[in-house]
């Protein structure tokens, strides 16, 4: 795993990269969704089963780095230093980034058809959260942007649930190290999240830990 191409499916199945969509089979095997699906015929199922398993496999490919990227850009601190940077735009900051938890929200759903018209039954929500506990980063600030990232560690979670019905799957990485040092691209700072969903019900908030205070200078 590379510091671009980190995403949210080897995060959280870090040791079953050689097995099949890791995340796809976790939760087919969930029973709340086993319940689910037992709703429809079986004509059906097999098209159901597609379409959620695209949903699933596209929220797990949401890259690392573009959530991190994107919680920051909307954290306070992080938005006045990139403001303050632009007064001097050849001049680079370091900006040590207290204890915080980014947390990204979407409500992806499939939606099933017969003959172009919506099958009685056929639309499935669901709840995706996922949250990252960083530590010990120090953020390059120029121009405006992110130019570069000092990692430190991590922990995540996550949890996908059914609007109607239950949890599917919680899931928890531990504490992990960061990739070393990344330099990002002006590209960069424009990448979003990728997934099946409906783009208004997103929400990624960045806040900072409970008991901490800003940095010295």
């Amino acid at each position: 795993m590379t510091e671009r191409d980190a995403n949210l499916n080897q995060l959280f199945f870090p040791s079953q990269q050689t097995k099949s969509s890791p995340a796809w089979l976790k939760i087919l095997a969930a029973p709340a969704l086993i319940a689910i699906l037992a709703n429809f015929t079986p004509d059906l199922l097999e098209a159901v089963k597609a379409e959620l398993r695209t949903a699933v496999e596209g929220l797990f490919q949401i890259n690392l780095l573009s959530l991190l990227l994107q919680g920051w850009n909307k954290y306070g601190e992080v938005r006045e230093a990139l403001e303050s940077s632009r007064k001097n735009p050849k001049d680079a900051i370091l900006k040590q980034v207290v204890d915080h938890t980014l947390k990204v929200e979407q409500h992806p759903y499939i939606e099933l058809f017969k003959d172009d018209l919506p099958v009685v039954g056929g639309k499935i929500e669901f709840t995706f959260a996922a949250a990252l506990d960083v530590k010990g980063l120090t953020l390059k600030i120029q121009n405006g942007r992110i130019s570069e990232i000092a990692t430190g560690s991590c922990t995540g979670s996550l949890k996908l649930l059914l609007t109607e019905g239950g949890v599917i799957a919680e899931l928890d990485t531990g504490e992990f190290d960061l990739p070393g040092s990344i330099e990002l691209k002006s590209d960069e700072q424009a990448e979003t999240l990728v997934a099946h969903h409906r783009p208004q019900d997103d929400k990624t908030i960045a806040s900072r830990k409970p008991g901490t205070s800003k940095p010295g200078p």
